[in-house]
């Protein structure tokens, strides 16, 4: 059965209020297979298709001469006020949550309602009235990422990080959280580009960087603030005879002797 012949019987249901197994035969789902069909094309529903499959429900009522009706006619509630009745009041119902379920983690309604422990035809009437949004693309995702980063970094600010204190892309994108990606996509818009690997050690103040490592501080505690690789602090280390870290012992009989001006 095609997505359009499931769309009439669902609309069958809503104007006549009957069950989509006594629909015509064109479209009636008289298999069990076809009725589990059915229910999977309720969680496919968007507010945008069913505003569309409302507006050809109005069109054919209109043609039957029928003006000025509800789609689905539904009792007043007033006549059931007071009474203490069976089942869930659908107000209850999670919506953001019923929502989650049917797009996030693709539970049929059978399922969903299962797991939110209410009745099946409830969570159906829910998802028909209020649908859920459709999920979002990966291309509307990588989108929103460089977007967010492109307002996190105008020109002038990225050109900082990235030309003048020589950040890593990844040391970028974890500044803003972004992905790589997005980052180098900036890099592309703005033109930019910087010299090699080879000549990065020379960002780095290497009077700054002896004094920290005399003081104890750790390669990767100095990679952590710099933005530099691990390996690139080790070389550097190697490549200028910096001193290494010290024992714990050292480190405090450091402290003592600086203090005493020793």
């Amino acid at each position: 059965m095609r997505r359009h012949q499931f769309a009439r019987a669902l609309l069958f249901e809503r104007i006549s209020g009957f069950p989509a197994t006594v629909a015509p035969v064109a479209y009636a789902p008289a298999t069990p297979e076809l009725r589990t069909m059915l229910r999977t094309f309720e969680t496919d529903l968007t507010p945008a298709l069913v505003s569309q499959l409302e507006g050809h429900a109005r069109e054919f009522l209109t043609a039957q001469g029928i003006r000025d009706e509800p789609l689905t006619w539904q009792p007043p509630t007033d006549i059931i006020k007071g009474l203490d009745l069976p089942g869930c009041d659908l107000g209850d119902i999670d919506l953001h949550t019923l929502h989650r379920l049917v797009r996030g983690e693709s539970l049929t309604t059978a399922g969903a309602a299962r797991r939110l422990g209410v009745n099946h035809d409830a969570v159906r009437f829910v998802l028909q009235e209020q649908p859920a949004p459709p999920k979002r693309s990966a291309m509307w995702e990588r989108g929103a990422t460089i977007r967010r980063a492109r307002a996190a970094f105008p020109r002038d600010a990225f050109a900082r990080l990235y030309l003048e204190e020589y950040r890593p892309l990844k040391w970028i994108a974890k500044h803003v959280g972004v992905n790589e990606e997005a980052i180098k996509v900036l890099v592309r818009e703005y033109g930019m580009t910087r010299e090699g690997k080879a000549t990065r050690w020379r960002q780095i103040d290497l009077d700054w960087l002896r004094d920290q490592r005399a003081a104890g501080r750790t390669c990767r505690e100095l990679a952590e603030e710099t933005g530099f690789s691990l390996g690139m602090i080790s070389y550097l280390g190697r490549r200028h005879g910096l001193p290494g870290r010290r024992s714990r012992a050292e480190r405090e009989l450091h402290a003592k002797l600086t203090d005493r001006g020793e």
